[in-house]
């Protein structure tokens, strides 16, 4: 399945701890299908591929990740998994109906060059033709090690 983009609703900070620098990297999707494509990174301060779609840890240490997702109106169930290098990791997942939404999050311990990233299993996110921030994937560095 095609990796999933989403958008933040808030720039979280996460700083590293000595000389590193802060890593966040909140992005966006205008868009809602399981394809990539209209996303918006509103803050990429490390680790962001807009050209992968995923984040790739840029130091070893502990990170925070978050998710979020709307269905569409008509659609069902809707069900998003996070991955780190291919494994699964948590799953977010809706009951039938219109507009239900998921959501979760999690604390990864990464290795640098580790590889986290959003895929839809299930169902279809809602599209705002107005470009508004109902899906989000937004995550930090909590401390390096």
């Amino acid at each position: 399945m095609a990796r999933l983009l989403l958008v933040t609703l808030m720039a979280l900070l996460g700083f590293g701890q000595g000389d590193r620098s802060p890593v966040n990297f909140p992005v966006g999707e205008g868009s809602t299908t399981s394809s990539a494509g209209g996303h918006n990174v509103l803050l990429n301060m490390g680790g962001w591929s807009q050209t992968h779609s995923d984040f790739q840890a840029p130091c070893a240490g502990v990170y925070y990740f978050s998710f979020h997702a709307v269905s569409t109106e008509r659609g069902g169930p809707i069900k998003i998994q996070l991955y780190k290098n291919r494994q699964y990791q948590v799953t977010a997942y809706s009951g039938q109906g219109g507009n239900q939404q998921v959501s979760n999050s999690v604390l990864l311990p990464l290795q640098e060059r580790d590889i986290v990233h959003l895929q839809l299993e299930q169902g279809t996110i809602y599209d705002n033709i107005r470009n508004e921030a109902y899906t989000s994937f937004s995550g930090y560095l909590v401390e390096s090690y």
